[in-house]
C-alpha cells in the first residue's frame, strides 16, 4: 500500500452525481467480492483488507467489517466467508 493518505486520490464530485467517491471505500468492495472466491483472489482479498484496516487513514472501516462478519456469520454458511472470519486473530 502507498504510504501517505488514500483521500489524496478522491476527486472531489462526480459530474452528475451528488455522491463523493472515496477511494478506500472502493477498495474495499472489490476485496470484499472476492473473499467469497476460491484460491488465490480470496487469498489476496484477504490480505489487501487487513493491510487496509490497519491503515491509520482508512481504520475507520474496520467497524463495519466486523458487524458485516457478525451478520455472515448468523446467515446461511458461505464456506468461503467463514474460513475467513473465522481466520481473523482476535483484537
Amino acid at each position: 500500500m502507498i504510504p501517505f493518505d488514500l483521500a489524496r486520490f478522491d476527486v472531489d464530485v462526480v459530474a452528475g452525481s451528488s455522491e463523493q467517491p472515496n477511494t478506500a471505500k472502493r477498495i474495499e468492495k472489490i476485496a470484499l467480492e472476492n473473499l467469497s472466491r476460491a484460491g488465490v483472489e480470496r487469498e489476496a482479498a484477504a490480505i489487501l483488507l487487513s493491510r487496509l484496516y490497519v491503515r491509520e487513514d482508512t481504520s475507520f472501516l474496520l467497524g463495519g467489517f466486523i458487524e458485516d462478519s457478525i451478520k455472515w456469520l448468523g446467515e446461511e454458511p458461505n464456506f468461503f466467508k467463514v474460513i475467513i472470519s473465522n481466520s481473523m486473530p482476535p483484537c
